[in-house]
């Protein structure tokens, strides 16, 4: 997914859910503004070690875009995507199994780009659906862990 479409439909959601003010969320202090200089150097990482921290990003805010589809998809979409996704663990094909999860990926962005997320926070505060809410917590959860590391393999890409 595009972190663009990402960033707009987690924090969006998140906010709205949560009656956060995006003004003011700081995140515990994580995050430095941009160009804020922390007195630190990153450390030299090994090729390897780089390849596995971006494999656990990409992990992470796939985790939470499946997290945000679960709270603002409709039924009838998440039983393709989740049919797509069984198809995928069945697969015997390693080629057929990775067009699989590409088209997982595009269906998710497609549908999580339509999604009216005025709407969505509305629907999900009648609604007071416990699990739906959580899911919107967890995508906000791991969509900030997943920038994170992003932000570590950044540093460290000079090194």
């Amino acid at each position: 997914m595009k972190n663009n479409t990402r960033i707009g439909a987690i924090l969006l959601a998140s906010f709205a859910v949560l009656g956060a003010d995006p003004a003011h969320a700081q995140f515990g202090g994580l995050m430095k503004k941009p160009g804020s200089d922390s007195g630190q150097t990153s450390a030299a990482m090994s090729i390897g070690d780089w390849v596995k921290l971006a494999t656990e990003a990409k992990g992470l805010l796939d985790k939470s875009s499946d997290a945000l589809a679960n709270a603002v998809l409709d039924k009838q979409k998440l039983d393709e995507i989740n049919a797509l996704k069984k198809a995928a663990a069945e697969a015997k094909d390693d080629k057929a199994k990775k067009e699989l999860l590409l088209k997982i990926e595009a269906e998710t962005n497609a549908a999580l780009k339509a999604v009216d997320y005025d709407q969505a926070a509305a629907n999900l505060s009648k609604e007071k659906n416990a699990k739906k809410i959580q899911n919107v917590g967890n995508a906000a959860y791991n969509f900030v862990l997943g920038v994170l590391k992003d932000k570590e393999l950044l540093d460290t890409a000079n090194a």
